[in-house]
């Protein structure tokens, strides 16, 4: 069992469009940092796929997991707070059986404390 911190961040440009995820995680003091882009995709569900990039990394059982963003819409559909979630379904449901057999809590940031996984997401937005 570890305690691991994963920072997460999507985006598109416009929204929806070109966009990509990028994650920064630490755990038993190493660092991994990963990113991916897609031709077309809502900036929500570059955010969740950040999430879920992130989740697929947390590979032990009982793995204690806070995970950082500066996504409202994240925090609200993961974490229960907004009751039903209209649309992302399917990746809503991949980030929780992600998270089953580990403590996941999320936590929010504004958006310059969480500038490095941002960096990340934007590294595959065509010039």
């Amino acid at each position: 069992m570890a305690k691991v911190e994963i920072w997460a961040d999507g985006c598109a440009e416009p929204n929806p469009g070109p966009g990509g995820w990028g994650i920064v995680v630490k755990r038993d003091g190493e660092t991994t940092e990963l990113s991916a882009g897609f031709d077309h995709i809502t900036n929500n569900r570059a955010e969740l796929t950040a999430v879920l990039k992130g989740l697929q990394l947390c590979t032990e059982p009982g793995d204690e997991v806070t995970i950082h963003t500066d996504s409202k819409y994240c925090i609200g559909v993961l974490s229960g707070k907004w009751k039903k979630a209209k649309k992302n379904r399917d990746l809503i449901r991949a980030i929780w059986e992600a998270s089953t057999g580990r403590e996941v809590d999320y936590e929010w940031l504004p958006a310059e404390e969480n500038w490095r996984a941002d960096f990340l997401s934007r590294l595959n937005l065509p010039d």
